[in-house]
């Protein structure tokens, strides 16, 4: 399990310093640790990833002097980069498994999903340059947010964002520019579902 300690001064008169950027310090530091003793499709400590990525994705909410626009390409952005630097880490050694755009979609579908939320997704459908993925939870909305953000419609946008933005960074990461986005439906059995689209250019 990952510790994170506050750094000197977030909790001063001047919050707003940079708090953003020690979370996002934290997470990227609980992606390069090495030698856990746990599986490593655990590696990013779940509870510690989902509270500070939430956290995060609050200070992004709460800032009411930035567009709902701006706030959402700043919550893809951070997806963005934790999507590459858990890409680059996980395929360090097994390079070999990732020849082809095919290889990379099942990669992602299973290991790279995997290593971040412990669980893979399914490919709801592939085209030739559009796959979309189907997750039937949204993690970060299930475990941390309360009911009330749960309801709140900008900050549910900003979770999606965030999410959609770690399938841009890997695939960006492996060589394919890309657009991503992440919406909510109901399946014809009223099912809950998570859809990942990824428009490759």
């Amino acid at each position: 399990f990952f510790f994170f300690q506050a750094e000197d001064g977030i909790r001063d008169a001047q919050e707003s310093r940079g708090l953003g950027d020690v979370y996002k310090r934290q997470i990227m530091a609980s992606i390069h640790q090495k030698g856990l003793n746990m599986p490593k499709s655990y590696l990013i400590n779940p509870s510690s990833f989902y509270y500070l990525v939430a956290e995060h994705l609050l200070l992004i909410f709460s800032n009411n002097n930035k567009s709902q626009m701006t706030k959402n390409t700043e919550a893809e952005n951070f997806g963005s980069q934790i999507g590459m630097k858990v890409i680059q880490k996980i395929t360090d050694d097994k390079i070999d498994k990732v020849n082809t755009k095919e290889d990379l979609i099942k990669f992602i579908c299973t290991e790279f999903w995997a290593y971040i939320f412990g669980r893979s997704v399914e490919i709801a459908s592939q085209q030739d340059n559009q796959i979309q993925f189907v997750d039937y939870e949204h993690l970060l909305l299930k475990n941390l947010s309360s009911p009330v953000m749960q309801q709140q419609t900008e900050y549910q946008e900003l979770c999606f964002k965030f999410t959609s933005g770690l399938l841009k960074g890997a695939f960006s990461v492996m060589g394919y520019d890309c657009d991503t986005s992440c919406y909510e439906r109901l399946s014809d059995q009223k099912q809950v579902q998570y859809i990942y689209t990824v428009l490759l250019r």
